[in-house]
């Protein structure tokens, strides 16, 4: 028994070994590139390739003209009654608050301006970065609630 332990690691040595140059002959026939004149027969991977034409496409439209202010002001009413019909959907009974507008925000000033609403509200701020940000400022920020006063304060 002894001596069959002392044999083994030198066996699987002599294994490992054997199997590491048959492995660098094996990638050694795979890089060689055939004989000139030679050409290497398609296996079928490749000829399962299939090549489709790119189709002719339209022309990327041109953006849309800023709104009117008429246009702009229907869109807020719009946008503020679609966000009263998500409160009225977790809240039927629900009063809504007359909300005096105050201003349009600007993506430079977005999170802020939301920031301090939804701390003068209470509220629960969540922030999101994205990878690509480096500076450390929060690229989204959204709050959570669940109660009917949190939804109200959150619209308004």
């Amino acid at each position: 028994m002894t001596r069959f332990l002392i044999r083994r690691p030198a066996t699987v040595v002599g294994r490992c070994l054997a199997l590491s140059v048959a492995s660098l002959a094996l990638m050694t026939a795979c890089a060689t590139p055939p004989p000139s004149g030679a050409t290497a027969a398609p296996t079928e991977s490749a000829a399962a390739i299939v090549s489709i034409e790119m189709p002719e496409l339209a022309p990327y439209p041109e953006p849309a003209p800023p709104l009117t202010e008429a246009e702009s002001e229907a869109k807020r009413l719009a946008d503020a009654d679609q966000r009263w019909q998500g409160v009225l959907a977790s809240f039927p009974d629900a009063v809504r608050p007359a909300v005096e507008f105050e201003g349009y925000v600007t993506d430079q000033n977005r999170v802020d301006v939301l920031r301090a609403c939804y701390e003068a509200a209470g509220l629960q701020i969540d922030e999101g970065r994205t990878a690509e940000n480096t500076d450390g400022q929060p690229d989204t920020i959204s709050w959570s609630g669940t109660t009917e006063a949190e939804w109200i304060a959150a619209y308004a």
